[in-house]
């Protein structure tokens, strides 16, 4: 027996022993493994800022040879036909009796969704660390705050950015400048703007800001060195910008996806490059500019003005009150960050503004609501009791009228201004019918007028349209009162263009 414990316990001892053993095995494996890929990302992350420096150094290279004149095209104007200052009521409780087809001179097809493969994601990220922060007070010196959202946006910042001025606006002094930018210290702000961007939510043109205040906080009352930095940033991240000169005056050229209205541009490629510049008035009757041919390697991103999330951006926030048409009320949290966002975009093509999803709270008052009071009703039935709110909840103005220009809305600014031309109806209807009912929606435009038309799976009478994957029902969130079906009177044969819209995930 005595002898039996002992081998027992010697065993034992042995198998700990063999345990302690393959533990320190693995041990040793797993800080060989982190070793060696510490070393490999070392390696990695090394090549590829010598892979950076090695284009900067050359790109500088090449902008300091004399660059070539180019002409410079007007942009183009939004809608001159005028919208309807008045608008007409429909006969009470009156349904179209016949089917009347109505046919589309044009057909603006679905946008869709370019993704830039970013072969150089995953190195860039580890390249400089995360040095991002969205606190508003820090103490420490080696930081520079942006205030473009809420809260203030703090940057690192290398110390030495007061010390840089360009000597002139000529080709070499351009080039000289960039190759001071060409330090990997300058470059690490490119990433930690894209950081900020992806955190927010912040769609390219919004990047695009973050860039140019960065530039004008780093540089101020020097618009010429901005331009250059801005272009810097741009090119790091990828996009397609050109810096160019006009008199003494430097000047972006940006690739944009979009049409922009009302923003000169020149032609390059199969790229339009829109004007941006701090001094657009001095620029505006210009005929020519001076730049180079070639963009940075690797440069392939245009612009893209879509939404693909909603925004997040800061907290200030204000509750409106949205009528319903019985009389009921639904109070909806805007976030004022995105209004003044919005308030600064580029005037563009409508499905920019249609396809742009708002956040999940307001979606939740407003949509939450909406869901319970079409709950239960026919699918026609539930299209007019959307038209029906619209009626009720947007108060018509032209925008001449409300800002003394032309706007188009987002949804969201659709709820937070008071009023609401004949666009913004339509597009914040197709966003309700899209997201409570999952129909597709076209926008009609006509000239001087937009509305929509709904793919209904009900029978319907009055006006249609036929397109290739089936009937859709003229719904027009203007014409007061109008069911679906409906058309106002004005616009029964006039002809029209018809503007695809994405399909949108159902609330």
């Amino acid at each position: 027996m005595k002898n039996t414990k002992l081998l027992l316990t010697f065993i034992f001892c042995m198998m700990c022993f063999s345990s302690f053993s393959q533990d320190d095995e693995y041990m040793n494996y797993k800080k060989r493994y982190e070793q060696n890929y510490k070393d490999y990302k070392d390696k990695t992350i090394s090549e590829y800022r010598s892979f950076q420096d090695s284009i900067n150094k050359e790109f500088a290279s090449y902008i300091s040879k004399m660059w070539k004149e180019y002409s410079v095209f007007v942009g183009e104007e939004p809608e001159k036909e005028p919208k309807p200052k008045n608008i007409p009521v429909a006969e009470p409780n009156y349904a179209p009796e016949n089917k009347v087809e109505i046919e589309a001179e044009e057909i603006v097809e679905k946008p869709v969704e370019i993704i830039e493969e970013d072969v150089l994601e995953e190195i860039t990220e580890d390249v400089f660390e995360e040095d991002v922060t969205t606190e508003a007070s820090y103490d420490n010196t080696s930081r520079f705050s942006i205030d473009l959202f809420n809260p203030k946006i703090a940057l690192s910042d290398v110390n030495v950015f007061s010390e840089i001025k360009l000597s002139g606006t000529d080709e070499k002094s351009v080039s000289a400048l960039w190759s001071k930018f060409a330090d990997n210290a300058y470059a690490q702000t490119a990433y930690q703007i894209k950081n900020i961007a992806e955190n927010k939510n912040i769609n390219d043109y919004g990047t695009y800001l973050l860039i140019t205040k960065t530039a004008q906080t780093l540089f101020p009352n020097k618009p010429n060195e901005q331009i250059v930095y801005t272009v810097y940033l741009l090119n790091q991240l990828g996009f397609k910008a050109k810096i160019a000169r006009t008199g003494n005056d430097l000047i972006a050229l940006i690739s944009v996806r979009q049409l922009v209205y009302k923003r000169s541009y020149l032609n390059y490629g199969k790229d339009r490059f829109y004007i941006f510049t701090s001094k657009p008035e001095e620029i505006k009757d210009c005929s020519s500019i001076y730049t180079y041919d070639n963009l940075m390697k690797n440069c392939s991103k245009s612009i893209d003005l879509n939404f693909y999330e909603p925004l997040s951006l800061g907290d200030k926030v204000k509750y409106v009150t949205v009528k319903t048409d019985d009389a009921s009320e639904i109070n909806v949290k805007i976030n004022l960050e995105d209004i003044n966002f919005f308030n600064n975009y580029p005037h563009t093509e409508m499905q920019v503004y249609a396809n742009a999803e708002m956040n999940d709270e307001i979606n939740n008052a407003l949509l939450g609501t909406l869901s319970k009071q079409i709950d239960g009703k026919s699918d026609l039935d539930a299209v007019n009791y959307l038209l029906d709110f619209i009626y009720a909840s947007c108060e018509y103005k032209t925008d001449g009228e409300q800002f003394g220009y032309e706007k188009p809305m987002f949804c969201e600014e659709t709820l937070y201004y008071p009023y609401s031309d004949c666009e913004d109806n339509s597009i914040l209807f197709s966003y309700l019918v899209r997201k409570l009912l999952g129909f597709d929606v076209v926008l009609l435009d006509y000239p001087g007028h937009i509305a929509t038309a709904v793919k209904i799976p009900d029978e319907v009478n009055g006006s249609y349209l036929q397109l290739e994957d089936g009937k859709y029902i003229v719904c027009d969130p203007t014409y007061f009162g109008a069911s679906a079906g409906m058309s106002m009177p004005k616009y029964r044969n006039v002809k029209l263009s018809v503007i695809k819209l994405n399909k949108l995930k159902k609330y």
